[in-house]
């Protein structure tokens, strides 16, 4: 079956909000959206299913923000402080 694709005009805001909904930054929007949608789907058959599903992908968006920002860190270079320090010393 051939896959048809379209395009959608989106604002930047809706896109920003569907960026922050990303579990991993490879994440297409296609894969987004159709967690939205199965979310909502559970969401009409079992809402407290749907609330758990929320809840466990809230906690994946959550671990991978504090991955990122733990990665961001800059590492010091423990050389560069050993001579600071020495020099001080002086």
């Amino acid at each position: 079956m051939e896959s048809k694709i379209t395009t959608i005009k989106l604002s930047k805001y809706t896109k920003e909000r569907l960026d922050h909904l990303k579990v991993h930054h490879r994440e297409t929007y296609e894969e987004i959206i159709e967690k939205i949608l199965e979310i909502l789907n559970i969401c009409k058959i079992n809402p407290i299913k749907a609330h758990h599903k929320l809840s466990a992908l809230d906690n994946q968006i959550k671990e991978t923000t504090k991955k990122k920002n733990i990665s961001h860190i800059p590492q010091q270079n423990p050389s560069k402080n050993l001579k600071e320090r020495t020099k001080l010393r002086k």
